[in-house]
């Protein structure tokens, strides 16, 4: 049922549109059926409990990230150059006398990657 929407009022208007079309909502594994009064109240409430989990979830996560930034890390891969390799690369870059590729080739990294080293230096985030 919390995989259907992700909040309860798409996860309603979604129970509504189909008992508008004379569907009836039965969800097996949880033996809830909403052509029931009791089954209607238990669907709601597995609505607002799945929502405030998801809720919880993302507080949590977030409160982890923040934490692990204040200790100095950062999220996301590696970055592929860094150092005296990255200075290499700029340097066979600004001399003009190796084509991209070449440059690519002697770091063994991909065209792609050396661009956005490019495109982060002119924006001055590196």
């Amino acid at each position: 049922m919390d995989r259907l929407a992700r909040n309860i009022r798409e996860l309603l208007n979604i129970a509504d549109n189909l008992a508008e079309r004379n569907v009836d909502v039965v969800f097996m594994e949880q033996n809830i059926d909403t052509t029931q009064a009791g089954g209607r109240l238990v669907f709601h409430m597995f609505a607002a409990l799945a929502e405030f989990e998801r809720d919880l979830i993302r507080e949590r996560t977030l409160a982890g990230l923040a934490a692990a930034r204040a200790r100095g890390r950062k999220g996301g891969r590696k970055r592929v150059l860094s150092g005296t390799r990255l200075e290499t690369a700029f340097k066979m870059y600004d001399s003009k006398e190796y084509t991209v590729r070449q440059i690519c080739e002697s770091l063994e990294i991909k065209e792609r990657t050396f661009y956005e080293y490019l495109k982060r230096r002119s924006e001055g985030n590196l």
